[in-house]
């Protein structure tokens, strides 16, 4: 970014961003909160690779913006994760009753 590029594509962050989504379907998130949960991420994720990117090799200003970014980003992986289960609820048809015998 320092030398002009104006986009940077992380293959190792895309690959485990991929299988973090599918581990969270595999522990039985829905697919459609998994894969928003992802989108969420990897969105969050670029605006901070952004905003950090001036802070590259200043180790100790770096690590704090860091730390600081992994707070913020964790709050809003959960009232989004909430906000996606309500939704699930939501669209979820009426539990069905057990019949009398």
């Amino acid at each position: 970014m320092r030398e002009g590029a104006t986009e940077v594509e992380r293959e190792t962050f895309e690959s485990a961003l991929n299988f973090g989504r599918k581990a969270l379907v595999r522990l039985g998130v829905p697919e459609r909160r998994a894969l928003k949960s992802a989108i969420l991420f990897r969105e969050q994720d670029a605006k901070l690779f952004v905003e950090l990117a001036p802070l590259a090799g200043e180790e100790e200003r770096y690590i704090l913006a860091t730390r600081d970014s992994r707070n913020t980003m964790e709050r809003l992986l959960q009232a989004e994760m909430a906000r996606l289960a309500e939704e699930d609820d939501d669209d979820a048809p009426p539990p069905r009753r057990a019949e009398p015998v």
